[in-house]
Parts: C-alpha cells; sequence; structure tokens
C-alpha cells in the first residue's frame, strides 16, 4: 500500500537550529536541492511533485519548523531520490542544486529582511538557551529525590517484556534521527498521533522534569542496539540533546515522552502509561517543593514565552519577505518539469 510518512528532520531548539537531514538520507543517491529564501516558491514545488509521486511511491515528508504551511522537502528511497530546500543543506550532502533565483529574482530588499529573519530566530534560541538553564534547576530539584535503583530496574523489566524474544541479528541497528515536533510561530506542535498509529504497542512515560525519562529511552535504545535491530530516535525539539520518542517497526512498539507540551494519554486501554514520578521518587516531592517548583517554572515559562514570541516576530518578516517575492504558477511547472526530466521518473 502506498502511504506517506511525514516528520521534522529540523527545529528551533536550546542549542540552536538543528538539523537531522543526514541521518534520513543514507543511502538516497540523488538529492536535489530548491536554492532561493522564498519558502512559499520552494514549497509549491514540492507540493507539485509530490502530486505526481504520492500515487505510485511510499514518500518520507520533511515537514517545515516555519509552519504547517510550509515543507522542507521529500524523499523516495524506492527511487532512492529526493528533493529538498536549501535550509537543510548540512556538511558532507551531495547535492545537485537548482538554483531558483534565475527565473525568480530576490531584490535586495528580500535579502534586507531574510538577514532580519536570521537575527529574530537568534534572539528566540538565546531566550531557549536560558530557559534550559533554568530547566536544570527544576530537575534539580527532583533528582535529589530520585531512587535510581528503582530507574534502572523498571527499564530492565521493560526491555525484557519487549524485547526478551527477539534474537541478536549480525549487522548494526540502523537509526534515523528525527524529532516528532518543533517551535513554530503556531507554538508547540507535533506528530505524535500520527506516529502513534504506526505501531500496537504504545508506551506513555510520565514523570518530572530529571525523573530519568531520557535515561530510561537511552537504555531502550542500548540494548536495540546490542540486539542489531533499526529504530526512529525522535529528539527533543527544546533541548535536541534529550530524547523524546523511540520508534521500533520491527518489535511493534514506540515509547514516549507523554508529558507537556506533548502530553497524551491511551485511548480505551490501547497503550501503558509508566509513571518514573509515581514510581522512582520520593512521596510528596511536588507538594515539600511546590514554592520552589513554583518559581522555577515560572521563570522557565518567561523565557520560553519571549522565544515563541521572537519565532511570531520572525513569521511577521516571513510574510513581509514572500510579498517582495513575485512567482508565476507557471514557473513552478517549469521546475516541476525540469526535475521530472533530470530524475527521469
Amino acid at each position: 500500500m502506498v502511504k506517506s510518512l511525514q516528520y521534522y528532520v529540523t527545529g528551533h531548539t536550546a542549542k540552536g537550529f538543528v538539523n537531522y537531514l543526514k541521518e534520513n538520507i543514507q543511502g538516497i543517491r540523488k538529492i536535489i536541492t530548491l536554492k532561493h529564501p522564498s519558502n512559499a516558491l520552494k514549497t509549491d514545488i514540492f507540493k507539485k511533485l509530490l502530486n505526481h509521486y504520492e500515487a505510485s511511491y511510499d514518500v518520507e515528508v520533511f515537514l517545515s519548523s516555519n509552519g504547517e504551511d510550509h515543507l522542507d522537502g521529500f524523499i523516495i528511497k524506492e527511487l532512492s531520490f529526493g528533493v529538498i530546500t536549501d535550509d537543510l543543506m548540512d556538511k558532507g550532502v551531495e547535492t545537485e542544486f537548482f538554483d531558483l533565483e534565475k527565473m525568480v529574482p530576490v531584490s535586495e530588499q528580500a535579502w534586507e529582511i531574510v538577514s532580519t529573519i536570521e537575527a529574530s530566530f537568534q534572539k528566540a534560541y538565546d531566550h531557549f538557551r536560558k530557559a534550559l538553564l533554568i530547566h536544570d534547576d527544576l530537575e534539580a530539584v527532583y533528582i535529589k529525590e530520585m531512587d535510581f535503583s528503582k530507574a534502572d530496574k523498571l527499564a530492565e523489566e521493560f526491555i525484557h517484556q519487549n524485547l526478551g524474544k527477539f534474537q541478536v541479528k549480525n549487522e548494526s541497528s540502523r537509526i534515523s534521527r528525527r524529532l516528532f515536533g518543533t517551535n513554530t510561530y503556531q507554538g508547540a506542535v507535533n506528530i505524535v498521533p500520527q506516529l502513534l498509529e504506526r505501531v500496537s504497542h504504545r508506551y506513555y512515560l510520565k514523570g518530572r522534569a530529571g525523573t530519568g525519562k531520557s535515561t530510561f529511552m537511552r537504555a531502550v535504545i542500548s540494548s536495540l542496539e546490542k540486539l542489531g535491530m533499526d529504530m526512529e530516535i525522535y529528539h527533543c525539539s527544546f533541548d535536541p540533546e534529550s530524547i523524546d520518542m523511540v520508534l521500533v517497526p520491527e518489535a511493534d512498539f514506540c515509547i514516549f515522552d507523554s508529558t507537556s507540551p506533548h502530553e497524551f494519554f491511551p485511548e480505551a486501554g490501547q497503550g501503558t502509561i509508566i509513571d518514573l514520578y509515581e514510581k522512582t521518587v520520593t512521596p510528596g516531592t511536588d507538594e515539600r517543593f511546590s514554592k520552589s517548583i513554583d518559581s522555577i517554572t515560572n521563570y522557565y515559562k518567561n523565557e520560553i514565552t519571549k522565544a515563541m514570541t521572537q519565532i511570531k516576530v520572525a513569521r511577521k518578516f516571513q510574510i513581509a519577505l514572500e510579498k517582495e517575492i513575485s512567482y508565476r504558477k507557471e514557473d513552478v511547472e517549469t521546475v516541476r518539469k525540469k526535475i521530472m526530466e533530470i530524475h527521469g521518473k
């Protein structure tokens, strides 16, 4: 059955703009990169191409951290082919550039707006960084009250239950690193419901900051690597050094951080909750440290709000940029035909 898989390979985070393109195009022989500052133009071209390919092939679509009205590209593994925006370009990625500026000129005023957009995002990253430092203080409250031996035992039990029946393969795990959400002008967005549809066994990891959710999932990842099983690792869109989800199609399960801002609960018994706060933290910790927790949380949320405000500012300038750039439907169709000629499909 032909299907489309969607996910994020980029995000606006406390570590700046992160990009996991390389981890998702391994083995793809032909990558075409659309070069132009207009996200609207590139998205229209992506959509035109997708209208053709999605009818016959499984497509993996890169969602955009610039909002749901944009795309960052796509790949088709069966054809070993993909088309991406130049925003995704990274060192070490071999590509064939398609310079759209020759067809759709960019004024000096438009390039000035591009610089303003970049400055706004940088301000957002600065506030996210401050929020992360504050978040570390919140983690410290709970770390002092954690029983790490209980957390280790929970992880061991989970691994035995879900991976104990699998034999070790004589091959290395293939790991695709992604994000299941990101921070946009629309707020913190995610595609968790779509990902959950892909597996039958879903584990909802609950807890507080610092209660070991990411560490729990790293233990699962380590076991999967020892078995040689393939997996999808979804990094945190706030702190990409943390893990938000591990999805294993072969084992038909996923486990993910199901706390705010991506809090979910099982529907009709279709899933299991693992609450690390309940099982590993000293009872009454929330109540005993409520004043400190509330104070730190308020500082944290204040910096997050400032960061999101800067992303909204960037969005306003992105809209202004698109008004400076004019292109026709014929331009989009011309590019579509040329790319189809290059690929030969």
